[in-house]
């Protein structure tokens, strides 16, 4: 029962850093899309 507890905390972990990573990512583009329309759309 332990190890396949410590295997799903492992596993759940690890998708909650890969999701973290993803969303900072998104957050990046967004805002450097935004910087580019509010500088080259005035």
């Amino acid at each position: 029962m332990a190890p396949t507890m410590g295997a799903l905390d492992a596993a759940a972990g690890s998708a909650l850093r890969s999701n973290q990573v993803d969303m900072s990512r998104l957050a990046d583009r967004l805002l450097s899309y935004a910087f580019t329309r509010a500088f080259f759309g005035s």
